[in-house]
């Protein structure tokens, strides 16, 4: 298999007890495009492509922290990439491939 860099990100999760709601997130400097359980982080050569391939129904949420940037006195924008999981989630795996921009 040759060598393209593609990762799978497999977080578990156990309750001890009443299930919970999970979040997961990544944050990012690079503009990115949000399309449902695909997001795509775009830097000037390359870009990052994220599918959420477990839970089903899971879907991604950009988040621009314009305000904290301002505050902070940072000349970017910080963009959270959030996933709400459906309290109860037992598994979340992501799809990380690169690709040309």
């Amino acid at each position: 298999m040759p060598n393209t860099g593609e990762t799978l990100l497999e977080d578990v999760f156990a309750f001890d007890g009443e299930p919970l709601g999970v979040e997961e997130s990544f944050v990012t400097w690079f503009p990115m495009d949000v399309n449902g359980s695909t997001a795509r982080i775009i830097a000037k050569c390359s870009a990052l492509e994220l599918t959420i391939q477990e839970p089903a129904n899971a879907v991604f949420q950009a988040i621009h922290l314009k305000e904290e940037c301002r505050i902070n006195q940072r000349k970017g924008v910080l963009t959270r990439l959030s996933i709400a999981l459906p309290t109860g989630t037992l598994r979340f795996h992501v799809q990380i491939v690169p690709k040309p921009a």
